[in-house]
């Protein structure tokens, strides 16, 4: 049996977080025309926009580095191991997260700042970089404002 990578983005307007598919669209970025911003991002990530939360893949090295999950024999320094779901984390992702129950464990998160890690961005390849630049995008380059929370299964 696998394990895989369960992600959540987040962005925080005025206080309160929300899943990037939850938010107003003018959350990406008011100065831009017609919501330009969400509409090449709704276009860029269909699926994303359909099940809120993007799929990885299985990269047991990525989620060694991520999360200490999978990580065998200590071969990385996890960055965001046993953080738990932020207490003030979405409506929509706490709805998701609970309806994986038993079968979600290593919940955690991070701030797109935190994720711009050399050895995270190698391990994580292509796929990585072009969600986490997608992420960076999302609030003209605001890190902290966006976030990801994530849990695994198995």
């Amino acid at each position: 049996m696998g394990c895989d990578i369960h992600l959540h983005p987040e962005v925080q307007d005025n206080g309160t977080w929300c899943r990037v598919t939850d938010y107003p669209r003018h959350v990406f970025d008011a100065s831009l025309p017609c919501n330009v911003e969400r509409d090449a991002f709704d276009r860029r990530h269909a699926e994303l926009v359909d099940s809120g939360e993007w799929n990885m893949g299985r990269n047991y090295r990525f989620f060694a580095r991520l999360a200490g999950v999978r990580n065998y024999d200590n071969e990385y320094q996890p960055l965001f191991e046993f953080r738990g779901t932020p207490a003030d984390v979405s409506p929509s992702t706490k709805t998701t997260c609970s309806q994986w129950g038993m079968n979600a464990h290593s919940h955690t998160w991070a701030t797109v700042r935190e994720l711009l890690d050399e050895q995270l961005m190698h391990l994580g390849g292509d796929q990585w970089q072009a969600i986490l630049g997608e992420l960076v995008h999302i609030r003209s380059g605001d890190l902290d404002s966006v976030r990801v929370v994530f849990w695994f299964d198995n």
